[in-house]
């Protein structure tokens, strides 16, 4: 198989699922790390309820091809936390850390991470109508996957140029603004945190190009 395809691939996005990653002896993203933990670790932190994964599966065939693991995460008081704006704390901010996302290089450039992200933040923004967070946190592995998260409206913390951050109040305003735009069956909306004010304001940006909507097929 050559390294890397060019064109989209509809998958998936599953449960972890111990057969399927026993299966996926040959996922290589690029970074062994990453590869290790899906196969080594992924399991125990599932049963330990420390994460969760969820698996990138093209259906014919059952082909892992990607992954994602979410957990939770604080940052304390005088910390990130004066770094992205919220001033002085006296008690650690709550979210949820975005541990994971990988991608196996194979298949490349088929907006496989692109699907993966977005279906691990609609996951975060359902379970924040229950627990309460502020924030959704990834620690990216190198500059190029800075420059992926940047692209969906995540900051950079100052001082940590591989950790960003996305506010929950703005991700569930981009949703909502996704839900009851009238191009919705074709695009998937990612706004910039520092220009969000309301739902109205997103949908009138849509409407007029001025936002950057990214289709379905992208990527």
């Amino acid at each position: 198989m050559a390294e890397g395809r060019s064109g989209s691939v509809t998958i998936e996005v599953r449960s972890y699922d111990r057969g399927l990653v026993k299966k996926a002896s040959g996922f290589s993203c690029g970074h062994p790390d990453l590869d290790d933990w899906l196969r080594m670790h992924a399991g125990q932190q599932e049963r330990r309820n420390n994460t969760r994964t969820f698996l990138a599966v093209i259906p014919r065939g059952d082909h892992v091809v990607g992954y994602y693991a979410t957990t939770t995460y604080r940052i304390e008081p005088d910390d990130e936390s004066v770094e992205f704006g919220a001033g002085h704390r006296t008690y650690p901010i709550p979210a949820v850390l975005m541990a994971r996302l990988a991608v196996d290089r194979h298949w490349s450039g088929c907006g496989i991470g692109r699907q993966l992200l977005v279906d691990a933040l609609t996951r975060v923004a359902e379970a924040s109508r229950s627990v309460g967070f502020e924030l959704v946190v990834v620690d990216a592995i190198d500059d190029r996957a800075v420059t992926f998260y940047a692209r969906y409206g995540f900051t950079r913390f100052e001082g940590h140029p591989r950790k960003l951050f996305l506010p929950t109040k703005h991700l569930l305003t981009t949703l909502e603004a996704q839900r009851t735009c009238p191009r919705t069956a074709r695009c998937t909306c990612v706004v910039s945190t520092t220009c969000v004010q309301s739902s109205d304001n997103v949908q009138d940006e849509c409407r007029t190009g001025r936002r950057s909507w990214l289709p379905r097929t992208s990527e």
